[in-house]
């Protein structure tokens, strides 16, 4: 058998019946369009950045909003609204604010509120408190420890009060 080199195997492609001749042209075609596909989607698709560890962060926020359940008393904030809540230098940037727009939780859009001190809690539902109030935990617990809300923090060291 002859061992077919170059375009010596577009000689034997089948003849289209219509016209009676190879239409090597649409062939040759087809396998660049088809080529060119599948690079292109792999480029686009190597090419989607990973989620930064704040977007993840975020999204865990609100997903930890979803499974909560939250008491029907709790009064509602002044705006009514969802109030999630940043407690000290925020880690987040625009990132958290971008991740929440539009979303609900309990039937009320979220809003994102920056605070700098624990007494500023007011109507939050939920508060991160980030890693640069890691010294300060034992106070922000104490002043905390009433309120309807749920603490979530950046660090993993406990506080010695219920909740942890």
């Amino acid at each position: 058998m002859k061992r077919l080199s170059g375009t010596d195997w577009l000689v034997r492609l089948p003849r289209c019946r219509v016209h009676g001749r190879v239409p090597r042209l649409w062939y040759c075609l087809a396998a660049f369009v088809a080529v060119w596909v599948f690079s292109c989607t792999a480029m686009v698709l190597a090419q989607q950045p990973k989620p930064k560890e704040y977007e993840v962060k975020a999204a865990y926020l609100y997903n930890f909003g979803r499974f909560v359940r939250w008491p029907a008393d709790v009064p509602a904030a002044q705006d009514n609204s969802f109030p999630i809540c940043v407690l000290g230098q925020d880690p987040f940037g625009a990132t958290l604010d971008s991740t929440l727009v539009g979303e609900t939780l309990a039937g009320k859009p979220v809003v994102v509120k920056r605070i700098s001190r624990a007494q500023d809690v007011g109507d939050c539902r939920i508060m991160f408190i980030s890693s640069t109030e890691e010294n300060h935990l034992k106070q922000i617990a104490r002043l905390i420890v009433s309120a309807e809300l749920l603490k979530v923090a950046a660090t993993v060291r406990k506080t010695g009060q219920p909740g942890d």
